[in-house]
């Protein structure tokens, strides 16, 4: 888990400074605990990844025909990562991208889940 305290954060001139008028002090404090919240996300989202298993080709999944005999998507999960969706030529994301796709099949009902992680209230 990142800490505030192992957060380097701008020393001076940065937007926090610029928004408390001035205030180094509290300016950089700010900018630490800006970067130490990044450095959690991308912390969680690397912990997801560790735990799941991922579509090897989003392109190739999407276009899975579902409508030849015994093609039907088996009962499981599959996940799409950023990285993934990026190389993926099927779907337009207009350059934004969640950090997940989930696409679920259970009981012969497929659901699609985007997932942007976000930390705190």
């Amino acid at each position: 888990m990142a800490k505030i305290e192992n957060a380097k954060g701008r020393k001076e001139g940065g937007g926090y400074e610029r928004v408390f008028e001035g205030n180094k002090q509290l300016g950089h404090l700010m900018s630490r605990v800006h970067g130490t919240l990044i450095s959690d996300g991308r912390e969680l989202v690397r912990l997801i990844e560790s735990q799941l298993k991922f579509i090897d080709n989003l392109d190739e999944f999407l276009n899975w025909d579902m409508r030849e005999e015994g093609a039907l998507m088996p009962e499981e999960i599959f996940i799409a990562n950023r990285q993934m969706m990026q190389k993926c030529r099927t779907l337009d994301y207009a350059g934004h991208y969640p950090d997940f796709i989930i696409f679920k099949r259970t009981g012969g009902k497929q659901e699609c889940h985007l997932v942007e992680m976000k930390d705190g209230d």
